[in-house]
This record gives structure tokens, C-alpha cells and sequence, in this order.
């Protein structure tokens, strides 16, 4: 009985680890910070190659996305320099 309980615990913090942060509508975000925040790989290419952008790691690494509901993102554009990450959560939006 003792061992299941352990287990269950064990369990439950695994899964709560597991869980990544969406970004929060209506800030923009670059892909860096999307990516360390949650599984963003896959949407960031997507949503540059529905956009008609190039989708290359160096167009990944400047693109500015607008979060709208949901953890969904909308493309805005390709930085000419760097995509700049605030602290995410900062209710600070990221800019190029």
C-alpha cells in the first residue's frame, strides 16, 4: 500500500513536469521563447510556411509571432536583425 502511494506521487510530479507554458494572447513572442516554453517546433513551421516564409533555421530564429487564443500564433514578420526574447511572462511583448 505504502509503495503504491509513492508511486502515485512519483507519478503525478512526473506529469506535472512534463507540461509546458503556453504563450498568452495578445503578446508577440519570437520563436526562442516559444520554444523554450512549450512544443512550438512543429506550429513555428508551419505557421511560416502557411505564411509563404522561408522556414530555414534562420528564418525560425528571427520570426516575431502574435499568440491569439489557445497558444495558437499568428506569424507578424522576419526580424532584419534579432528576434529579442523578454523574460517570458513578463507581460512584455517580444520585438525585433
Amino acid at each position: 500500500m505504502y509503495f503504491s502511494k509513492i508511486a502515485a506521487l512519483a507519478a503525478a510530479t512526473m506529469a506535472s513536469t512534463v507540461v509546458a507554458d503556453n504563450c498568452f494572447a495578445g503578446y508577440a513572442y519570437c520563436s526562442g521563447n516559444l520554444l523554450t516554453q512549450g512544443d512550438y517546433a512543429s506550429t513555428i513551421y508551419q505557421t511560416l510556411d502557411s505564411a509563404g516564409q522561408p522556414t530555414d533555421a534562420n528564418a525560425q530564429a528571427k520570426a516575431l509571432f502574435n499568440c491569439v487564443n489557445n497558444g495558437a500564433i499568428q506569424f507578424i514578420r522576419l526580424c532584419e536583425g534579432n528576434c529579442v526574447n523578454e523574460p517570458f511572462g513578463s507581460q512584455v511583448s517580444d520585438h525585433c
